[in-house]
């Protein structure tokens, strides 16, 4: 073979390897360029999960719906006896307002409302019809306590610990009803009922969890004390006890 023909199959062949790899270098690139669209991508949609929890909080008002337990301290309750006492752990529901004045400080307006009732049977209709001599008892009470507090954030991200404290004025109430005799010498209802009011402070630790853009989790904890009622009500000789909540809130 000619030297000058094995010189023309080689530069054929180095050719075809450089036109090769040319039209190679468009697609190389092109797929590099997918890769970096998709992770830029995946960090937006990322960074707007993580966005939609970091609203601001500042000038809003909240409204917030609770429910838990409340547990009175031993040294609140009376040892008389009593015609009527409310027992030592109570439901309580809470309805709460709150104005954020910054995203760490918060103003809350509450009402709570701690009811219990004992309703006996009731004597059959045919032994009252009949005449027989009957005897009912029932009772009731619990406690509406209203109060103001502030509280302080520490962290101002999605869990979001607080402490916080409150002054407010309690309501509480206990009634006892009898009702005794016959149909025939007439049924006659008596009503033993017990009243006061006091003022009350408390202190309390939680975090709020964000839920959504509008909606947060809480969960509350708190001691409260109030000064002595002027007699015992219900058992109690004042309002002291540990109580727990959960509790949901809409941001307006």
């Amino acid at each position: 073979m000619k030297p000058f023909t094995r010189i023309k199959k080689k530069l054929i062949f180095v050719t075809l390897i450089l036109s090769s790899t040319a039209g190679w270098q468009p697609m190389v690139a092109q797929t590099y360029e997918w890769e970096i669209d998709k992770h830029e991508k995946k960090e937006q949609e990322k960074q707007q999960a993580i966005d939609q929890y970091n609203f601001s909080l500042d000038k809003r008002w909240e409204i917030k719906l609770s429910y838990g337990k409340w547990s009175i301290i031993k040294s609140a309750k009376s040892t008389e006896e009593q015609l009527f006492s409310l027992p030592a752990q109570m439901d309580v529901w809470q309805l709460q307002g709150t104005w954020h004045f910054s995203e760490v400080l918060t103003a809350d307006v509450s009402l709570g409302f701690q009811i219990e009732k004992d309703i006996p049977s009731r004597s059959s209709i045919f032994s009252i019809l009949s005449g027989d001599d009957i005897e009912i008892e029932g009772s009731g009470g619990g406690f509406i306590p209203i109060d103001i507090g502030l509280r302080y954030y520490l962290l101002k991200d999605r869990f979001r610990p607080y402490l916080g404290v409150s002054n407010g004025f309690i309501m509480i109430r206990s009634q006892y009803t009898l009702a005794e005799g016959s149909l025939a010498n007439g049924i006659v209802r008596t009503d033993y009922s017990f009243e006061d009011r006091q003022w009350f402070g408390e202190v309390n630790s939680g975090f709020d969890y964000r839920a959504g853009k509008s909606i947060q989790l809480n969960l509350n904890a708190s001691y409260t004390w109030s000064q002595a009622f002027t007699q015992p009500v219900g058992g109690f000789l004042n309002y002291e006890g540990i109580g727990i909540s959960m509790g949901l809130a809409i941001l307006l």
